[in-house]
């Protein structure tokens, strides 16, 4: 099976002469000028005959392609929307992992605040009472207490290949605001 016909071979060897042909132009006077010009007509004019043979010859791949894309674009999508679907589950997860663990931290906070009121207030009562022991005793629990560092839960475990990003945004509310040096002119 030939692939390029004779046609296209004389049309692209007839092309390669211009070239060499037309290597060097002179123009000189107005009859080199009128020559000139009707050498770039017929120039043009072999240019489209060539692409012509060259869309004839691609047209039949560029369709084939054409439905081959066709053909996997519906599973292609289904395949992207089970992982947008997926994606979203998963972070859905992640957030609420996060929010819990955030409660969690806040109730331990909220608990050790409580805890170092109630030993104040009993140092008080104890100091009140006269049981300067007690008071002293109570306040060193109080200061413990405080120093006990919050311990919160691990967030959920990282699994091979899976990476998650946050992604920031922002939208301009007041560009009276935003100071000089951070404003640039847009060159695009």
């Amino acid at each position: 099976m030939e692939i390029v016909s004779k046609e296209t071979m004389q049309a692209v060897e007839s092309a390669m002469r211009y070239r060499t042909e037309y290597a060097v132009p002179k123009v000189t006077t107005q009859q080199e000028y009128v020559l000139a010009s009707d050498a770039l007509k017929e120039i043009k004019s072999r240019g489209k005959q060539l692409d012509d043979l060259r869309r004839s010859m691609t047209k039949p791949l560029d369709d084939s392609k054409a439905q081959i894309m066709d053909f996997f674009r519906k599973p292609a999508d289904a395949l992207a929307g089970a992982e947008k679907a997926i994606k979203i589950a998963m972070i859905r997860f992640q957030q609420e992992q996060e929010r819990e663990r955030l409660a969690e931290i806040r109730r331990q906070e909220e608990d050790r605040r409580l805890e170092q009121e109630i030993l104040g207030e009993m140092a008080q009562e104890a100091a009140q009472a006269g049981d300067a022991e007690a008071e002293r005793e109570l306040v060193e629990q109080k200061q413990e207490a405080a120093a006990i560092p919050v311990v919160a839960p691990t967030p959920a475990s990282k699994v091979d290949g899976i990476a998650t990003r946050k992604v920031w945004k922002w939208r301009l509310i007041n560009i009276a605001k935003v100071p000089r040096e951070y404003l640039t002119l847009n060159e695009v």
